[in-house]
């Protein structure tokens, strides 16, 4: 039976005197290159031998012919494992503004393909708050302020159903939403309406789809000023003249393929998945659950319907087959005559 050992001597490593735990490499060698313990060393005899602590996490016994090879690193296997799920997550990315918002899909980041540009969902309501609300009413230099207990609030109700449309439609169970920030990475007004978004379409989507899907934010600081780069670029390589007219209304789905390709690249990495508060999912996962049990009474509803029609036809046959036969009048009674061709 082979040992940790053998192994080593096999691999032209000799164990150190001083440190029964350390390995001393004997130059030149070079494990496999996605190895936890890979080293590079050059083919000079002048390079000092460099010394490697191993233990039996190293190690793994080989069933089928008895020894010991090298195993991954924890980190390693963590790293595959997420690059695995990455490669099969299809994710919607949705770059969200108060007039346009511009969706696009891919699987595993390859390729991201824009869906549309949507526009006019988006919906503004003025309130007055209550005037009683001295603070609310005046200005910097304590004057009477007419604009100041004027709230606005979007409705982004249209919006999420056709989001939720689309996704359901590309049959996705990822959403990220780009997150705008200013330069320096702080928080904007524009992010925090795009957070208040975000929790919205959550609550669309644990209603509607339940917990198959998720709302997850990401930084998309300089995707806008990419996605027209690309475009001018792409429009000069065959000749065509951009002005900031046109680039007006075709930023949205590539900026939202941008955010998706940053996404992808980092596997996610300092991104924000959306919670609800207990009371708030509770409440979409009743909602969901009745939901469903509506649909599976309708579809139930529409497989009786469908076998009533099938048998009340069957029974039109039937009646008309007997009819028939009862017409007939005999074995002859029901025949025709052929009528002969006369010759000319």
């Amino acid at each position: 039976m082979s040992s940790p050992n053998d192994f080593v001597a096999k691999h032209s490593i000799r164990l150190n005197v001083e440190s029964p735990n350390m390995f001393v490499h004997r130059n030149p060698i070079c494990f496999l290159s996605n190895s936890s313990f890979h080293r590079r060393h050059s083919r000079s005899l002048g390079i000092p031998r460099t010394k490697i602590k191993f233990s039996s996490e190293h190690f793994h016994r080989d069933v089928h012919n008895d020894s010991f090879i090298p195993v991954k690193s924890t980190a390693a296997a963590e790293e595959e494992a997420l690059t695995a799920k990455f490669l099969k997550l299809r994710s919607l990315g949705i770059d969200y503004g108060l007039s346009r918002t511009g969706i696009a899909v891919t699987t595993g980041g390859y390729r991201p393909r824009p869906l549309a540009i949507l526009s006019g969902y988006t919906r503004a309501i003025k309130s007055r708050v209550d005037s009683k609300d001295k603070d609310l009413t005046r200005d910097d230099h304590g004057g009477k302020d007419d604009n100041a207990n004027i709230v606005i609030q979007y409705n982004n109700t249209r919006l999420c159903q056709a989001i939720i449309t689309y996704a359901t439609a590309e049959q996705v169970t990822n959403l990220v939403l780009g997150l705008p920030l200013h330069k320096n990475g702080s928080i904007s007004e524009q992010s925090t309406l795009t957070h208040q978004f975000g929790m919205e379409l959550l609550e669309y989507v644990r209603r509607e789809c339940g917990t198959t899907m998720n709302v997850t934010l990401w930084d998309e600081r300089y995707t806008s000023k990419e996605a027209a780069s690309r475009i001018v670029n792409e429009a000069m390589a065959r000749n065509r003249r951009v002005n900031a007219l046109d680039l007006e209304g075709c930023l949205d789905d590539e900026a939202a393929c941008i955010i998706l390709e940053h996404y992808y690249q980092v596997l996610g990495k300092d991104a924000e998945v959306l919670e609800l508060d207990e009371a708030i999912d509770e409440e979409c996962r009743k909602v969901y659950v009745l939901k469903m049990e509506q649909k599976e009474k309708e579809r139930l509803g529409a497989i009786e319907a469908r076998e009533r029609m099938c048998n009340a036809r069957k029974e039109m046959i039937e009646r008309a087959r007997v009819l028939n036969e009862d017409d007939g009048g005999g074995l002859d009674g029901g025949k025709k005559k052929k009528k002969r061709k006369k010759k000319k």
